[in-house]
């Protein structure tokens, strides 16, 4: 499985050959045009995948975070809204600031 930014970088300088042979006239092949504008496309796509991934949108911190906060404060507002419980021992009562 290759990375986002290893896909970018393939799909860029397959484009950047294409657009090579195409400007100079090597190739009159129509395909070649809309291969471009493919390549375009995806790298959109890919681009904006990479900007999620490196925000931490994407499997990353983001979830680890959800993952965390669920364990500590539940998963619903009631969970969270409820106090932690308060370690006591018999000799001295637990207090609890509000």
């Amino acid at each position: 499985m290759t990375t986002t930014i290893v896909r970018i970088n393939k799909l860029s300088a397959e484009r950047t050959k294409l657009y090579g042979l195409t400007s100079n006239g090597r190739s009159k092949d129509p395909g070649m045009r809309q291969r471009i504008g493919e390549m375009g496309r995806e790298l959109e796509q890919l681009w904006e995948q990479r900007r999620q991934e490196r925000a931490g949108r994407r499997d990353g911190i983001d979830l680890l975070i959800e993952h965390e906060y669920a364990a500590l404060y539940g998963t619903g507002f009631e969970e969270a809204a409820v106090p932690l419980l308060v370690a006591a021992t018999e000799d001295e009562p637990a207090v609890v600031a509000a």
